[in-house]
């Protein structure tokens, strides 16, 4: 939701130095690490419009592989964030957002990166029943879940040994997808979703939950194979408190 720094909360939490700091820790501590965003970064108000660039900037500076587009994205249109991801570099994926003209993909679909022996596909989906605000004339939305089928398959036949999903489906509807559709390793959820300290297990995918506005970030551990492919994993939330420096 636009928010860089701490909240005004009795313990203030979040903001974007606190999870560099994180990020960086966890760096120090493993070296087969991959840093990504599920979305719904950009504020929802005009007054705050600059905000939205300036976040795109900073997950690249801070080393993010990929992060998805939400609703929020578009908030201010379509052009707008196009730009907005054009000028800072920043990897923006999104699977089943298309672009009405040209009857393309509005955005990368997917990225591949190299992560020691794992080569982690990332991905991203939006619920298909947003309101795309500004972008309703000019973006339209796929089914999720026969695009998450076909983007899996694809990304595992270019050697994708895990994959990631970037959800802004909510809560109700990332559980579903995980359970229509095989090869998803860990969803990291978004869009009005709660906080739960403990990711969940649904069949063999990892999910979880981390609130809204930064205050938390997911730590996910990926056991691997000796080829690089995910068998098993859980994930924990952390709580950017006073004690993250």
């Amino acid at each position: 939701k636009g928010k860089t720094s701490p909240c005004g909360c009795h313990t203030p939490k979040g903001g974007l130095a606190r999870r560099a700091a994180f990020v960086d820790s966890v760096r120090t501590e493993h070296d087969q690490v991959v840093l990504v965003d599920a979305g719904g970064f950009f504020p929802e108000t005009e007054s705050q419009r600059d905000a939205g660039p300036f976040l795109l900037q900073t997950m690249k500076a801070l080393g993010t592989a990929a992060a998805n587009v939400g609703d929020k994205e578009l908030v201010f249109g379509y052009a707008f964030l196009r730009q907005a991801v054009r000028e800072s570099g920043m990897p923006v994926v999104s699977a089943n957002l298309y672009d009405r003209k040209t009857a393309k993909p509005a955005f990368a679909p997917y990225v591949i990166v190299q992560a020691g022996r794992a080569r982690v596909g990332v991905f991203g989906l939006m619920s298909a029943k947003v309101d795309l605000g500004p972008g309703r004339d000019s973006l339209r939305v796929e089914d999720p879940e026969i695009a998450a089928a076909a983007t899996v398959a694809e990304m595992k036949k270019k050697g994708a040994t895990a994959i990631v999903l970037l959800s802004q489906l909510g809560k109700v509807e990332s559980e579903d997808l995980v359970t229509a559709v095989e090869g998803i390793d860990l969803v990291v959820t978004g869009r009005n979703v709660p906080m739960l300290q403990r990711g969940r297990v649904i069949k063999n995918t990892v999910v979880c939950y981390g609130g809204e506005q930064g205050w938390y970030v997911g730590r996910t551990s990926l056991a691997l194979d000796a080829a690089g492919r995910s068998i098993s994993g859980e994930n924990d939330m952390i709580m950017l408190g006073p004690e993250v420096e």
